[in-house]
């Protein structure tokens, strides 16, 4: 069965506008600056300080020894 050559320009057209329109995004998205949004970076803030805090090791208190009186 014999296909018009309509159709293969037509498929050709299409594929070549769906190719197109990839090139275009992919620009865009290079063109794109990528930052963090402000609530990630404070739940990645509390996280921090919430670490800093929880492994920190806490003081040792020593106490002087007092010397007892002799009788």
């Amino acid at each position: 069965m014999y296909e018009q050559p309509s159709i293969h320009m037509e498929l050709a057209r299409q594929r070549h506008d769906v190719f197109l329109a990839e090139a275009k995004r992919a620009m865009l998205a290079g063109q794109v600056e990528r930052r963090p949004s402000e609530t990630v970076a404070l739940v990645k803030k509390v996280a921090a300080s919430l670490g800093t805090l929880l492994t920190r090791k806490q003081p040792v208190v020593v106490r002087q020894t007092q010397l007892q009186p002799t009788a």
